[in-house]
């Protein structure tokens, strides 16, 4: 069966929808979620740690956010490695 990537807009355009609505009633017997990260149970975490996260969600989290938490990070190795350096050379 060959059957073509389409955007909603066309499956709801089409004809004969048979062979996508099979697709969509049985994909999920093919495609099991796997939880490659590891993480719990949503049911086991911490109320306040799902609270915030569906919070930050809902509000979108922005790249700006995220490109400030990258630059904190190699802020943080650059620090770790000016120490480590000036230790070497006071060693010296």
């Amino acid at each position: 069966m060959r059957i073509k990537r389409i955007k909603i807009s066309d499956y709801i355009l089409l004809e004969d929808r048979s062979q996508y609505d099979f697709l969509i009633r049985y994909a999920d017997m093919f495609n099991k979620p796997e939880n490659v990260l590891k993480l719990p149970p949503v049911e086991e975490m911490p109320f306040g740690f799902v609270k915030e996260t569906q919070s930050e969600i809902m509000q979108g989290i922005t790249l700006g956010r995220e490109i400030w938490n990258i630059v904190d990070v190699i802020v943080g190795i650059g620090l770790i490695l000016s120490i480590w350096v000036s230790r070497k050379k006071a060693q010296r």
